[in-house]
């Protein structure tokens, strides 16, 4: 989303200097520090998430009851077709998941994004995702080598919202 123009937050210049370690510096905000440590409740809403039922997505989660597992990925991903590319992926499904849309099994390396954010934004994005990061996460797919994705957003702390987006070719070859 950088390289794209869409990242309000970072420019070309800096992510290139970030990159080849010219410049490394984590400038801490609220907003970056809430999205850190609502991650842990961010993917427990999903762990207990059933599909088209919201009340029961929330007793699963207010006594603990996972109906999928997922595994946080504390690696950054390469593939030998992109040599100067690589990703980090917030969590990836452990073991055996399905959508619980579609029935269909996720790939081992499926992206699954987490994102926390406030109403005021999140009724700006277009579809439920804000471009940069429809951008990021079909990078991450490119990358993963993956035909889908999962973004989990916890809005405010309390909203939870579920987007399985599919990879889109002509967007990542963009």
């Amino acid at each position: 989303s950088v390289c794209t123009g869409s990242n309000k937050w970072k420019c070309p210049q800096r992510l290139f200097y970030h990159l080849t370690g010219y410049y490394s510096s984590f400038f801490v905000t609220e907003t970056t520090l809430a999205g850190h440590l609502m991650e842990p409740i961010t993917i427990g809403r999903w762990e207990s998430y059933v599909a088209n039922n919201e009340q029961q997505s929330l007793e699963n989660s207010l006594h603990g009851v996972k109906v999928r597992k997922m595994q946080k990925a504390n690696y950054f991903l390469v593939n030998p077709l992109y040599p100067n590319s690589f990703v980090s992926l917030d969590y990836t499904p452990k073991g055996q998941q399905f959508s619980p849309f579609t029935g269909e099994l996720y790939e081992p390396l499926t992206p699954v994004e987490l994102k926390h954010t406030n109403r005021n934004y999140y009724i700006k994005w277009t579809d439920g995702c804000a471009l940069q990061y429809l951008e990021q996460i079909q990078y991450q797919m490119l990358i993963s080598n993956t035909k889908v994705a999962l973004l989990l957003v916890l809005i405010d702390g309390v909203n939870f919202k579920v987007k399985e987006i599919e990879a889109n070719p002509e967007q990542q070859q963009y």
